[in-house]
Parts: structure tokens; C-alpha cells; sequence
């Protein structure tokens, strides 16, 4: 790079790990694939995968070093790219689960809630009163049928019936126009 390495290395602890690195190979140590940042002649900062080997003399004495440095700043952002991307997968997994538990809690479980309550006292008070009876067995039936659309729908929203069949765009687009009929908002959807 045309420049001392402690000019290169970019803050204090990295000039010692540098000092402790050269410590240690001409104390005749080995020093296998130790990362470094360094500053560029274009102001980025670079990370150097470096090892280091004692040079020895004719006596077998230390008399030198000789460290060889490997760029791994792409591999190094890459893995910042992707434990960004592993964060927020887990945080949408996250928002994706307190959304289902809401679900279930706010629908089905209202719903279950009112068949059982509605199935306890289904014949209180009736004496004989068939038309009542009646109306409370549609009542009853109503809230489970509510219920099993609430699940159909929590399941489909989890994944779409046609997604395998048809595929990703396909199962967007139809999404899209679900929600916009359900919701009454105008949605645009373009792949």
C-alpha cells in the first residue's frame, strides 16, 4: 500500500494489536489469520486477514518478520449484510407473531368465548319456548362459523392456498386485492 503499517492501521487499538502481532512474531511466534482494520489511500476503511512468520538468520535468530495481508473487507461487509438481514428477519418474524397471537386472541377466541357461553345457557329459560331455542342454537352456530373464518383467514394469511400452484407474484397480486376489498383502499401491486 506504499506506507508504514502502524500509518495504516486505523485507531489506537488496532496500531497495538498490530504492535502485539509484531511482538509476537519476532519473539519467533507464529501468528495465523488475525484481523486488522486499516485505513486507504481512499479514506475507506479495509479489514486485512494477516498471519505472520519469524524470519530467522543463518543462527537460527530472529531477525526479521514477515507478515503477509489478505483483503477481507467484502467478506466482512457481507457478514454485516447478513446479520442485518438475520435481525430483521427475526424482528419481522416477531411482528408477524404478536400479529397472529392479536388474531386469535381478538377473533377467535371472542368467538369461542360466545359459542361456549352461548352453549351454557342455551336452555335457560326456555320452557318449552322452541322458537327461542331456535335462535339461540343460530346464535351459537353463527359464532362458531365465525371462528372457523377467522382461523381460514389467519391461515391464509399465513400462507396462501395458491402459492405453490401458481406461485409468489400471482399469490401477491391476489393478496393485494383481497386486502383491498376487505379494507376498501385502492392497492397498486407491480412485480
Amino acid at each position: 500500500l506504499g506506507s508504514p503499517a502502524e500509518v495504516l492501521i486505523d485507531s489506537e487499538p488496532d496500531k497495538s494489536e498490530l504492535g502485539d502481532l509484531l511482538t509476537c512474531v519476532l519473539a519467533g511466534d507464529r501468528v495465523t489469520e488475525k484481523e486488522l482494520r486499516i485505513g486507504t489511500s481512499s479514506g475507506a476503511p479495509s479489514t486485512l486477514l494477516v498471519s505472520g512468520s519469524p524470519r530467522l538468520d543463518s543462527d537460527g535468530k530472529v531477525s526479521g518478520a514477515i507478515l503477509i495481508g489478505q483483503d477481507i473487507s467484502a467478506r466482512v461487509a457481507g457478514e454485516r449484510r447478513i446479520r442485518a438481514q438475520a435481525d430483521a428477519l427475526v424482528e419481522v418474524q416477531e411482528i408477524e407473531r404478536l400479529r397472529i397471537s392479536r388474531d386469535l386472541h381478538d377473533n377467535v377466541g371472542q368467538d369461542l368465548s360466545a359459542a361456549r357461553i352461548a352453549s351454557e345457557t342455551l336452555f335457560d329459560g326456555i320452557d318449552g319456548n322452541t322458537n327461542l331455542l331456535r335462535e339461540r342454537a343460530a346464535q351459537l352456530s353463527q359464532a362458531i362459523a365465525s371462528s372457523l373464518q377467522s382461523i381460514r383467514d389467519i391461515a391464509y394469511d399465513l400462507r396462501p392456498q395458491d402459492f405453490d400452484r401458481t406461485g409468489l407474484v400471482s399469490s401477491l397480486a391476489r393478496l393485494c386485492e383481497s386486502f383491498s376489498r376487505t379494507h376498501s383502499l385502492a392497492v397498486a401491486f407491480q412485480s
